[in-house]
């Protein structure tokens, strides 16, 4: 391989966004920030490569982004990755949610923190859930020493982190796509088992790790880049396989940048696919009683969740759309609930099902109903609510 190395420093302050919103109901008061991208020019940050995290000017945390799959030059490592990492380490994202043995752990490592138990003190069901933005017990414990600056979360605070990003940039040579993937990732795997980062997972003991400060970080980085590369072809069996939860060694914290069977699949998905999910989470983001997740059945879906109060004053949730990609034909398939202008104007199917509106969202209907397709979502919300007495039409 034959690779030109580029480095860049960002500010989080100036890639990033923020706008305040509810909480989901059950959920801590803190877990109210929406992170999105500010950035025009993605140029810049398109392609593989290492990127470091810092606060303060220390390195925090050390990870790898391999562009979409089967095209590794292209997507954007801000949407897929960055935004996770900051909603994480400052443990505001309204998305997050940890699995039990992070809690746990996180419960080990700072029992007197007040965040830890307000979280252990939350509805477990709606903690662990999986919306795409897990976070650890060594990022929660990163927050609780940072706590002081994190709890008001502003542009002064979100000035101090920034990201490294050390990327490989394309060039004439014919390269296999697995060949890039491995080596980017054996370069990160090399990293985090040379040098304690205190976000980063480990199976070395941190004592045995060498620290090291940003500078000295990106420069080893960017030399372990540039000396590794060889013309050796790898060949697709030889090539290292891209992980998911599932392959997480049980003794080590999960990482929440691997990718749930939905996301997965979606990285192999065309840009008007991507598009269309990020436009649709940003969407109910925003929204007071909306949540995103997902779940492994169907080889893995995404699922809206609309929350409301009863009359009773009890509160009650129910899923009111849920979307599953198809690589063959390129299509989501979508069951939700529908109004009647909504049915005709996508020509859905009705099916006897608890979501009876089925809906093939190819990318011509995208293109030319996209208006319709976000009143669609938005009446099914409504529509479960009124049915369970938490709206009235």
């Amino acid at each position: 391989m034959n690779f030109a190395i580029n480095t860049k420093h960002y500010k989080a302050s100036d890639i990033f966004s923020y706008n305040q919103v509810k909480p989901l109901p059950g959920l801590p008061s803190f877990l109210n920030l929406h992170f999105k991208s500010a950035i025009k020019d993605k140029t810049p940050l398109i392609g593989p490569g290492i990127y470091i995290v810092a606060f303060d000017g220390e390195p925090v945390y050390l990870g790898k982004y391999l562009g979409v799959q089967d095209a590794p030059f292209s997507g954007n490592v801000i949407n897929l990755r960055w935004s996770k990492h900051i909603a994480t380490l400052t443990l505001r994202g309204k998305r997050l949610s940890m699995s039990q043995r992070a809690l746990q752990q996180s419960l080990e490592m700072a029992p007197k923190s007040a965040i830890v138990r307000a979280l252990n003190n939350v509805d477990k069901e709606m903690l662990h859930r999986d919306r795409g933005c897990q976070t650890t017990a060594r990022r929660l414990n990163f927050a609780h020493k940072n706590w002081g600056d994190f709890a008001s979360l502003d542009n002064i605070t979100l000035e101090r982190f920034t990201f490294t990003y050390i990327r490989l940039t394309p060039n004439a040579e014919d390269i296999s796509t697995p060949a890039i993937r491995q080596f980017v990732s054996e370069a990160e795997s090399s990293l985090i088992n040379d040098f304690y980062l205190p976000c980063n997972s480990t199976a070395i003991k941190s004592a045995e790790l060498e620290k090291i400060n940003l500078d000295d970080l990106v420069a080893v980085t960017q030399k372990l880049l540039t000396q590794s590369q060889s013309t050796q072809e790898i060949s697709e069996k030889d090539a290292a396989p891209d992980l998911t939860r599932n392959d997480i060694n049980s003794d080590k914290d999960a990482q929440e940048e691997l990718l749930n069977p939905f996301e997965v699949r979606l990285e192999k998905a065309q840009n008007w696919a991507r598009e269309f999910v990020a436009g649709l989470i940003s969407h109910f983001e925003d929204k007071d009683a909306v949540e995103v997740h997902y779940t492994n059945t169907n080889n893995g879906d995404m699922r809206l969740r609309v929350y409301w109060q009863t009359p009773s004053g009890s509160n009650k949730s129910q899923n009111f759309a849920t979307l599953e990609w198809h690589d063959k034909g390129g299509t989501f398939l979508i069951n939700t609930e529908a109004a009647a202008k909504d049915l005709n104007d996508l020509s859905m199917t009705v099916r006897a099902n608890t979501l009876p509106a089925q809906l093939k969202l190819t990318e011509a209907v995208y293109q030319e109903k996209e208006g319709a397709l976000n009143r669609l979502f938005e009446n099914a919300a409504l529509l479960i609510k009124a049915r369970h007495g938490g709206v009235q039409l």
